[in-house]
């Protein structure tokens, strides 16, 4: 099945991970650390000439700048160790429809933060009834940073299907949401037909419409 094409060169600003900022700082530090490290190498912080210069060094800085010379043999490793494990953090993988080859699929992107998201499950639970799986999939996508508030969530709603956790965003780029929910139907050939933005539950008919103009495409 065809995986839509998108721009990886849009911002994702919508939607952070709880790995950023300490993998951010990591970076961070072990730059800073570098610099610092090749400033004092060609002498532009030789502190043993600073010591008898005081004119460009008073004693304050002085002594600033005799602690960061030490300090800087424990900030590395703590910066290469935060940077490697933020590195290493689980990260989710781009949406794979190899499996609904041949099904119409509606990939419904929902958060816990999100209130239209509770009645847009109720509609779904209809849908799963309704179509058998072999011609109709429902595809969850939950875009919450902590996993534990889409969970607290799940327990207030009936899930149709587990939902596929994506705190970075990375299957909402690969898709362009820009709304919570959006459910985004898929035909047959892989191709996305229609973008649901939001949930209305006036609505209900005219998306049930579009599912069943796509299954009748056999």
């Amino acid at each position: 099945m065809q995986q839509p094409q998108s721009s990886v060169n849009q911002p994702w600003e919508n939607f952070n991970n709880e790995w950023g900022g300490m993998r951010v700082c990591g970076v961070l530090i072990i730059k800073q650390t570098l610099v610092w490290c090749l400033m004092r190498a060609v002498g532009l912080l030789n502190l043993d000439t600073a010591r008898h210069d005081m004119t460009y060094l008073n004693k304050f800085s002085h002594k600033i700048m005799t602690i960061i010379s030490w300090k800087r043999f424990v900030f590395l490793p703590l910066a290469i160790l935060f940077s490697s494990f933020a590195f290493s953090a689980p990260q989710t993988s781009a949406l794979d429809l190899s499996g609904a080859k041949g099904k119409v699929v509606y990939v419904d992107f929902w958060a816990s933060w999100c209130a239209p998201c509770q009645a847009s499950f109720s509609y779904m639970n209809t849908l799963k009834e309704k179509y058998p799986e072999s011609d109709f999939q429902i595809i969850l996508v939950n875009l919450d940073q902590n996993k534990a508030k889409a969970e607290r969530f799940l327990t207030r709603v009936k899930e149709p299907v587990p939902s596929i956790y994506d705190p970075r965003g990375v299957i909402a780029l690969q898709y362009k949401i820009s709304a919570m929910p959006t459910s985004v139907l898929i035909d047959r050939t892989g191709k996305i037909r229609y973008v649901h933005d939001g949930f209305h539950p006036e609505k209900t008919n005219e998306y049930t419409s579009h599912i069943e103009e796509l299954i009748n495409e056999k």
